[in-house]
Parts: C-alpha cells; sequence; structure tokens
C-alpha cells in the first residue's frame, strides 16, 4: 500500500467519511425483462381497491329483513350487495400509470441529466436525479413536470427513488435497486389515492436478457 493511499483511509477513518457507493448507479443500466414469476400481478393488486370505502351493511337492516322487510327494500340491498361485490373483481384505473406497472421489459441508458427509461410500450421517460437528496417545500417546486406527472427524483443509499405527484390526486413512489448478491433489477412501487383507505404496494423483479 503507497503511502498516499493510507493517508487516505486513515482520513476517510478518522472524520468518518466514506467514499460514495457508485456500482448501482452504473448497474441499473442495461435491458431487463420481467421475471413473471417473481413479480406482483399489478392487475390483481389494483383490484377492490374502492370497495374498502363501501358502507357494510348494518346488522340492523340484516335484523329489519329478517323480521318481514318489504321485498322492495330486500331487493334494494341485495342490488347494493351484488354491487360491492363488482366493486371487489374491479380493477382501479390509474390511467398511464398502467404503461410503467405492466411494462414486460425495461431499458435504461444515461443521459446528459440522469437517464432515459424505456418501456415495452413506447413510453419514455427522462430520470434525473437531483443532487443532496429528497427536499420538501410548501410550493412543491422540487417536483418537476415529467411524462407522468411532477416528480422528484433522488438517490437513497444504492437506490433510485421517483416520487411522482398525479393528477388530479394520488401519488406514486418507485425505488428502483439491484437485488443484493444478484444481477437482478427490483422495482418497488407503492400508489396511493384519497379514495383508496389501503395504498397499492407492487413489487416487479427484471432479469437480464438470457444469451
Amino acid at each position: 500500500m503507497t503511502p498516499f493511499i493510507a493517508l487516505l483511509l486513515v482520513l476517510f477513518t478518522s472524520v468518518g467519511v466514506y467514499p460514495p457507493a457508485t456500482f448501482a448507479v452504473a448497474a441499473i443500466e442495461g435491458h431487463w425483462l420481467v421475471n413473471e414469476d417473481d413479480s406482483d400481478d399489478p392487475h390483481e393488486q389494483l383490484e377492490g381497491l374502492y370497495v374498502v370505502r363501501a358502507t357494510p351493511i348494518s346488522p340492523t337492516a340484516e335484523e329489519r329483513a329478517r323480521a318481514g322487510q318489504s321485498r322492495q327494500k330486500q331487493v334494494f340491498q341485495e342490488l347494493e350487495i351484488a354491487n360491492i361485490r363488482r366493486g371487489m373483481r374491479a380493477e382501479a384505473d390509474i390511467g398511464d400509470l398502467a404503461r410503467v406497472l405492466n411494462t414486460e421489459d425495461l431499458t435504461i441508458t444515461p443521459s446528459d441529466t440522469g437517464y432515459v427509461f424505456k418501456y415495452s410500450d413506447g413510453l419514455s421517460r427522462n430520470i434525473s436525479p437531483r443532487h443532496g437528496g429528497p427536499v420538501y417545500t410548501a410550493k412543491g417546486d422540487e417536483f418537476v413536470a415529467d411524462e407522468l406527472g411532477k416528480s422528484m427524483v433522488y438517490w437513497r443509499g444504492n437506490s433510485l427513488v421517483i416520487e411522482t405527484l398525479l393528477a388530479p390526486r394520488g401519488n406514486m413512489s418507485e425505488e428502483i435497486s439491484l437485488k443484493p448478491g444478484q444481477n437482478r433489477l427490483k422495482v418497488h412501487t407503492k400508489l396511493s389515492n384519497p379514495d383508496w383507505l389501503v395504498d397499492a404496494e407492487i413489487i416487479r423483479v427484471f432479469d437480464p436478457p438470457s444469451e
């Protein structure tokens, strides 16, 4: 070990500063194909999100039905139950976000400001990580208009995070990282909407093309 390198190691150790991890920044680049077996099905994860806002039929209503409720009210109640059951099978409409969630392949290439993400249906997104991590202000100027809404992009350790504000409301968070010890890309997406009582959480795993 040369005296210069030894001096650098001593300096980093003494002041608690370490060279930044850079391998993940370059490693996410490339062409990736979804592994359906190890990935969530976005359609299944988005089913029934509206139902949680439905008002359940109260026990008192059931008691009235058993006590001789009129046939007309019983029919109305049965229709209400049928609508709830249909809603449990209905998929929430997320618009253009479906193009991201349902992609079968993802190509990540470097650009002057960060990366270009290209999806299987032709959607292209310019991803520009900000320096210094996330910053939140009252005006929201840190969110920049892009192909899906307004986004803020930053590195969290070795994970690339994309926070997107959606119109008319709601948000999407994507965390893109390499699976530890593997040449596999993991995209962990969370979708939230005030109309939903629970968030949708979807994990998609991508492998490089087999040679």
